[in-house]
């Protein structure tokens, strides 16, 4: 494990620069965020200003967790760099559109501390996927994990910026080998101290770490609970078992309370009435993403889609990039039937609490993202990334022992299993690969999160999706997109009203449907503008007008902050409504070009190949949320 770490350590550096020549990876705006929120170490540990009015008033400091804040503060401040006021925060907000010049305000040295931290985390990263995978199924299957996540150009990206996903990614593996040790030390006849703090107090310090990292990093709470319980359950033995299932669901409780405690400790906006408080947060963050999905977007608006961009994101991305057909194909088949034969090799095998541990860790971490994930952006797919490459190791280290087997069956040999239970575990795998292959199909991509558009067999496939399943707005909506990308507004308008006539026109003011009708309205204008039908595009864009402020009055929570986006999108897009009455401006060139200009759209995954990473510019924000004017927060 120890060498796992320093390679990867070596490795990830490797890829850093820092200077005047140029930054590799390309700097991301949120670096520049990242860096200004190390102002609030500055207030807790060297000011212990902890009632200061900073920790309510800001925005960020109610909605970003302050634990990598404090992460990087600190290595800041051992290298005797400090940030001790919000003046990078301001020059974000006025210069974020202008990556250039906002590179201009952060310090070199700065940026390279940051950087070093995000790689350390990662490389720890790496380390803990090799443990879990060498303790499951190997050491092949250890090395395997720890090279397919080095390989994930979205993880080195992200491993090598300035950021901070990184150690949410650390904190929300390292809840493994806590529930491993917790579950071993219930089932084993431990002193009260080492049941205490190995069942209680550690958890519940990794689940505050984590969802103080980033809030998707509260998964940590219900995955280890759940994985006490389910290890309690497959105990043999009805006494001891219940005893077990008692002494787990106490555990699990005492840890969250240790976990809540942790939080309103570390993070001074909670205190007074942290419960109240911390659903508040999660409440105001879930009408930002509201916000975010309308405009820049692009939206996810139902488990389908969502479940489609992390399959493709995390099992299929190698299609989506310019290497050869044949070449592609494998990669993403090998990933693809590696993840199956993982799931079924962990599940038939005999029923161990450390095997239920580590199969609730991967179904809990990719169910809890799939079900949440608002908005199509890579880095949201990286903490469900880890789990399923950790399946997918597992599964092509069995693949050869698996072949061997079949084979072995089809020739009748007597050793190994019996006919029907090999066969009956090949299907299994097929059946699942199946199901996979349709759940991560890219034709349920966005097209502008599509990488390899200009092949026609892409084309085709939308055009097909839409044909076969005429009664769905998400198709008809996505060859719109694509036809308007093609410059071809006129059958994109088309398209887009025959999305909005299968969209309810007066849909529950917080629910996807009033989202999915205001987007719809915004393309369907920007599409007649394009066709030089003006008239028409000022009466989508009053609708569009009418239908955001429907779902602004939706919203839960009532926050001035996400008041004010919506106020300022909803003035700027009457502004809009209201320029196309006027021939002196070229009113229908700007609302064309509206969405298409924002620096924040989604990654060309055809880029990712061939940099090895994702280009820092293709997708403004980072997974823990900078959120500015209409820019995409990423709190993954």
């Amino acid at each position: 494990m120890p060498l796992v770490f320093v390679c990867s350590l070596v490795y990830l550096t490797s890829g850093i620069r820092v200077g005047p020549r140029g930054d590799s990876p390309p700097f991301d705006i949120d670096e520049a965020h990242k860096l200004s929120e190390s102002y609030y170490y500055h207030l807790f540990f060297e000011q212990g200003a902890w009632r200061h009015a900073d920790w309510q008033a800001d925005f960020y400091a109610r909605t970003n967790p302050p634990v990598a804040k404090y992460v990087f503060g600190a290595a800041l401040a051992a290298a005797g760099l400090h940030v001790h006021d919000r003046r990078l925060q301001d020059d974000f907000a006025a210069l974020w559109r202008t990556p250039d010049a906002l590179r201009r305000k952060v310090p070199d040295a700065m940026l390279r501390v940051t950087r070093g931290v995000s790689v350390t985390y990662g490389a720890l990263v790496c380390a803990l996927l090799f443990w879990i995978g060498q303790r499951m199924a190997g050491l092949l299957a250890g090395i395997l994990a720890a090279s397919l996540l080095l390989a994930n150009p979205s993880f080195l990206q992200t491993a090598r910026g300035g950021l901070t996903d990184t150690i949410l990614l650390f904190h929300l593996t390292l809840i493994v080998p806590a529930s491993l040790c917790a579950a071993r030390t219930l089932r084993e006849r431990s002193a009260r101290g080492r049941l205490l703090a190995m069942t209680v107090l550690v958890p519940g310090l990794v689940t505050a770490l984590a969802t103080g990292s980033k809030m998707n990093g509260a998964l940590a709470g219900p995955v280890y609970a759940g994985s006490l319980l389910l290890a309690a359950v497959v105990e043999p033995g009805a006494w001891r078992r219940g005893r077990l299932i008692a002494r787990s669901l106490l555990a699990g409780g005492l840890a969250a309370v240790v976990a809540v405690a942790v939080l309103v400790v570390l993070d001074p906006t909670l205190q007074g009435r942290p419960l109240g408080r911390l659903h508040e947060a999660f409440v105001v963050f879930g009408d930002w993403m509201v916000k975010q999905q309308i405009e820049p977007g692009p939206a996810l608006l139902d488990l389908r889609e969502r479940a489609a961009y992390l399959g493709v994101l995390t099992l299929r991305v190698r299609e989506l990039t310019p290497l050869s057909r044949p070449l592609a194909w494998a990669g993403s088949g090998l990933m693809v039937i590696g993840f199956c034969l993982g799931l079924v090799t962990l599940a038939t095998r005999s029923l161990r609490s450390d095997t239920v541990v580590v199969l609730c860790w991967i179904v809990g971490v990719v169910a809890g993202v799939t079900l949440w994930m608002p908005v199509a952006h890579y880095r949201y797919t990286l903490p469900p990334a880890l789990p399923i490459i950790l399946a997918a190791a597992i599964g092509l280290a069995a693949l050869p022992r698996a072949g061997g087997l079949i084979l072995a069956v089809a020739r009748r040999a007597s050793a190994g299993p019996g006919p029907l239970t090999a066969l009956t575990g090949a299907a299994a795998v097929a059946a699942l690969g199946l199901g996979v292959t349709w759940v991560a199909d890219p034709v349920h991509l966005d097209p502008r999160a599509h990488g390899d558009l200009p092949r026609p067999d892409v084309e085709r496939s939308y055009l097909d999706a839409a044909q076969s399943r005429p009664r769905s707005p998400d198709s008809q909506q996505r060859v719109g997109i694509l036809y308007l990308m093609r410059g071809r507004s006129e059958e994109a308008a088309d398209r887009f009203a025959a999305a909005l006539n299968l969209v309810p026109h007066d849909p529950p003011a917080d629910g996807p449907s009033a989202v999915r009708r205001s987007i719809l309205l915004f393309d369907l204008a920007r599409a007649r503008a394009g066709a030089g039908d003006l008239a028409g595009a000022r009466d989508a864009l009053r609708e569009h007008v009418a239908a955001v402020q429907r779902v602004r009055a939706g919203l839960r929570s009532g926050d001035p902050f996400v008041l004010a986006a919506f106020d300022r999108l909803i003035a700027e897009r009457a502004a809009m409504a209201a320029d196309l009455r006027s021939p002196r401006v070229d009113a229908g060139r700007r609302l064309t070009a509206a969405r298409d200009s924002r620096p924040e759209r989604a990654p060309q995954l055809s880029r990712l190949s061939r940099s090895g990473s994702a280009p820092a510019r293709a997708s403004r924000g980072s997974a823990g949320g900078t959120p500015r004017r209409g820019r995409r927060s990423m709190p993954a």
